[in-house]
C-alpha cells in the first residue's frame, strides 16, 4: 500500500513539473507546443490592444412559398448562451440539432456559400414543415469596439434561392 501512494505522488509531481517548461519558453520568446495539457499563454496574446475588438452576429432566415420569413435557430442557443436576448417577434423554426451541431454540419458551410449544403439543409428542414422553405437569407452585423465606442456595421445580405 505504501508503494502505491509513493508511486501516485511521483506521477502527480511529474505532471506538475511538466508545466514548468512552457513557462520558461515564453521568456525565450518561443511559444510552447509540446505540452498539450497546459497552454498557459493560449489567451495571453488574443487581443494585442492595437486592433479593435470585433464580433459578428449572424442570422439565417428561411423564406417560405407564401413569403413568410422564419428565423432558423437551434433550441439550446437562446436559453443557455444568451440570457439577455430579447424574445423575437418573428416566428422561429427550431431545428433538431443543438447549436454546435447545427453550426458545424450546416450553417458554417452555408455561410461559406456551399450550394450542396444549402440544398441538403433546406431539404432536411422541409421534412418537418407544412409550408416549405424555398430560399435562405443570410444577414450579419459586425460590432466593433474601439476607443471611439461601439460601432455597428450592417453587412451585405445574401439570398440563396433553392431550385425545386
Amino acid at each position: 500500500m505504501r508503494f502505491s501512494k509513493l508511486f501516485a505522488s511521483l506521477i502527480i509531481l511529474l505532471v506538475l513539473g511538466l508545466h514548468i517548461p512552457p513557462f520558461f519558453q515564453e521568456f525565450y520568446g518561443t511559444r510552447q507546443t509540446f505540452w498539450p495539457f497546459m497552454v498557459w499563454g493560449m489567451y495571453r496574446y488574443s487581443n494585442d490592444g492595437k486592433r479593435p475588438v470585433e464580433s459578428m452576429v449572424r442570422r439565417t432566415i428561411g423564406i417560405t412559398r407564401k413569403g413568410e420569413e422564419v428565423n432558423i435557430d437551434a433550441p439550446a442557443w437562446p436559453r443557455f448562451f444568451n440570457l439577455f436576448r430579447a424574445t423575437p417577434k418573428e416566428p422561429i423554426h427550431y431545428v433538431g440539432l443543438n447549436y454546435f451541431g447545427l453550426q458545424r454540419l450546416h450553417l458554417k458551410p452555408i455561410w461559406q456559400g456551399d450550394m450542396a449544403s444549402i440544398r441538403q439543409f433546406v431539404k432536411w428542414l422541409n421534412q418537418r414543415r407544412t409550408e416549405p422553405v424555398i430560399a435562405l437569407r443570410l444577414e450579419s452585423e459586425t460590432y466593433t469596439l474601439s476607443k471611439d465606442g461601439l460601432v455597428k456595421k450592417q453587412n451585405r445580405e445574401k439570398i440563396y434561392q433553392i431550385p425545386n
